[in-house]
């Protein structure tokens, strides 16, 4: 199928069978635009597609469609009934205000979107107001979801699901841009008073000094985590949970593909997948205190997800010498430095935040919602036919 042009339809409100009907036959945007009027009819197309064929306005950037559709979880907004047909809706109507930014945009269904064109008297519309404050409460519901289902329960240590490993600094700088307060996350849980952490949040064990050299890993310095440390590990374990809950991280367990990257991410993007990964170890770097550096790598379809570590911030002794290194399947959270594209390949270097095991479903399974993505079968942007000039 031409994605492209799929796309560019898709993005001027058609539906997607006649969308991928007309892509089967060699249609492009260019020819339809070509044709008069009489002949689109013929093709069947709506009066609304039609018109947003001819239209000299612009469509809403595809990437940003993507993106909506995503943060919404293909569900309207407003009254989150899974099973409706969507569409994109202008908060602030393109007439008046020429925008297509994502945050003047909101997915709902086509029975809450003749709500927002109705005025009552008694003001039981919705307004602008209130379908901004629905849009964000459900995008937070969503994040929140996606965050149960891909960690599970993940605030203790458990043998078969925990993490092994933490960018200790990496994740405090993230917690920080998303809103966190660590200070008082810090001061709630006593950890600087129990001289478990610094007054920044970081482990003690992560001071300069001759004594790190002595322990295989930091967490082991310090007494482990059976022996003081869980507190430390359930603070980390804590952060990541809200730097995914506060983002609009890119889920990528369940399709790991060249157009959901290049349509999700960007540099900056949060990132979890699951999936296997190899672990290989520097020669020059030692076995023992910091700078025991290992290269990580998921590379699966010509697209391959590169980063390095430090094995010393592992939380166990079982996490720094099996579940990270040679190649294993784990959990990793990492913040996207760069991607671009050598020939064929899709490239995405990276700095890690977490890394774990057993986390999530055992054998991840497509939810309806990804279904209806990957197919896009039943989401259309809003034609708003009174608006287009």
């Amino acid at each position: 199928m031409n994605n492209r042009t799929f796309n560019a339809l898709m993005a001027r409100g058609f539906r997607s069978p006649k969308a991928q009907e007309l892509v089967s036959q060699g249609r492009t945007l260019g020819s339809l635009q070509r044709l008069p009027a009489t002949d689109l009819s013929e093709l069947g197309l709506t009066e609304a597609e039609a018109a947003a064929v001819k239209s000299g306005r612009p469509p809403i950037p595809t990437e940003t469609c993507h993106a909506i559709f995503y943060d919404a979880a293909w569900t309207c907004c407003v009254c989150q009934i899974r099973e409706r047909e969507v569409i994109l809706h202008h908060i602030v109507p393109w007439n008046e205000g020429r925008s297509h930014d994502k945050d003047n945009l909101v997915l709902i269904c086509l029975e809450c979107h003749g709500r927002a064109h109705t005025v009552h008297s008694l003001s039981a519309n919705l307004t602008r107001e209130k379908l901004r404050d629905a849009r964000d409460r459900w995008y937070s519901d969503v994040r929140h979801n996606r965050t149960n289902i891909a960690l599970g329960k993940t605030s203790e240590l458990h043998v078969s699901s925990m993490w092994d490993y933490f960018n200790h600094r990496r994740v405090l700088e993230c917690a920080a841009g998303v809103g966190v307060d660590v200070q008082h996350e810090l001061t709630a849980r006593g950890l600087v008073e129990a001289e478990l952490t610094d007054e920044d949040g970081l482990p003690v064990s992560l001071r300069n000094g001759d004594k790190a050299k002595e322990h295989r890993f930091m967490y082991d310095r310090i007494g482990g985590l059976r022996r003081g440390q869980m507190p430390v590990y359930r603070f980390y374990s804590h952060l990541i949970r809200e730097i995914l809950e506060r983002s609009s991280f890119a889920e990528l367990t369940y399709d790991w593909s060249r157009q959901r990257i290049l349509s999700l991410v960007r540099p900056g993007t949060i990132v979890l997948c699951k999936g296997a990964h190899s672990f290989r170890r520097h020669h020059a770097s030692g076995l023992d205190g910091p700078g025991q550096r290992r290269t990580v790598t998921r590379r699966k379809d010509g697209i391959a997800l590169t980063f390095s570590i430090d094995a010393w911030e592992c939380t166990s002794s079982s996490a720094n010498w099996d579940a990270l290194s040679g190649r294993s399947v784990v959990t990793c959270v990492s913040w996207i430095r760069d991607l671009h594209s050598e020939g064929r390949a899709l490239q995405l270097s990276a700095k890690a935040l977490s890394i774990g095991t057993g986390l999530g479903p055992p054998h991840p399974t497509p939810s309806a919602p990804e279904v209806l993505e990957q197919s896009g079968e039943v989401f259309k942007e809003d034609p708003d036919a009174d608006e287009v000039f």
